[in-house]
């Protein structure tokens, strides 16, 4: 046994690498069936047998666990198998580059169309055109009138090069006298010293209205205070925050947005003397901070 077949393989390991030269739907594909597989292979591979000297032979047997193969089936085997396996990559290959050649060829079409229509499209307008024109000309001559044409858009210069807008010296001065450094950007102003309303520029302190309870829980904040809503307070400065006052309260700085409050407007009588104003009239009730004009 051993002369005769000097190869042996397990049927698990025969079926996974022959497998290939039998139908797929022939093949249980299961241990118990296994030595039933290596056959069904044998005898495929055994229909075109090749031709072979007198020394060699194409003899198998099957074993226990193993399947014994003689060295001539063993070669026979292998060239049937490298066969299959460089069919298989031919059609697939062929396969896919069919598939990829085909998409292409639409994309190049569909570019092509678009092309050809895009002309026709630009000769039908080149056409139309030249008829409108004629149409028109030939009304102006039979009217007497000459239609003016559209003037066409005057295409604008390019704009000038950042370079060139400004000399770097003179920035640079400019960025000396007021202090400044090339490199980091101005530093942020500080917070006016006063208000903006309407027309005039109002100084502090300044005497405003709460128009709603500031804060809403003292006690989530940390405060023992709370302005309440229609209580007076005096404003002495804007805040560090942004949209911010200082108000002073009972002794305590407090920083309160601005939309919280209203200023105060008082109303004056008119004096007694004033002959221009009738009797009963009021002027316009300033603010109690002082109105500078601006």
């Amino acid at each position: 046994m051993a002369s005769g077949f000097p190869h042996r393989m397990r049927f698990k390991q025969f079926t996974a690498r022959y497998r290939m030269l039998a139908p797929f739907r022939l093949l249980r594909r299961c241990e118990e069936k296994a030595l039933e597989d290596c056959k069904v292979i044998l005898d495929f591979a055994l229909e075109n047998p090749p031709e072979l000297d007198g020394s060699v032979t194409l003899s198998w047997a099957p074993g226990k666990r193993h399947i014994f193969l003689s060295e001539g089936i063993r070669q026979h085997l292998e060239r049937l198998r490298t066969e299959v396996r460089m069919k298989s990559a031919t059609l697939i290959q062929a396969t896919w580059r069919g598939w990829n050649l085909r998409k292409r060829l639409g994309t190049i079409r569909r570019t092509h169309n678009i092309q050809l229509m895009g002309g026709a499209l630009l000769s039908v307008n080149k056409t139309s055109g030249a008829r409108t024109g004629n149409v028109s000309h030939a009304n102006a001559n039979n009217t007497g009138t000459a239609t003016r044409p559209r003037p066409q858009p005057i295409a604008g210069t390019p704009p000038p090069d950042p370079n060139e807008k400004c000399d770097s010296k003179i920035i640079a001065q400019t960025c000396t006298l007021f202090g400044l450094d090339l490199e980091r950007p101005p530093p942020v102003p500080p917070s006016r010293s006063y208000t903006v309303t309407g027309n005039s520029k109002l100084g502090y302190p300044q005497t405003r209205i709460m128009k709603m309870n500031f804060p809403e829980d003292p006690a989530a904040v940390g405060l023992g205070e709370q302005l309440r809503k229609g209580e007076a307070v005096t404003v002495t400065g804007a805040s560090h925050r942004r949209g911010h006052l200082i108000v002073e309260h009972n002794g305590i700085s407090l920083h309160v947005p601005f939309q919280y409050m209203e200023l105060v407007k008082t109303i004056a009588p008119v004096p007694t003397g004033s002959g221009n104003a009738p009797s009963g009239a009021t002027v316009p009730p300033p603010p109690t901070a002082t109105a500078v004009n601006i």
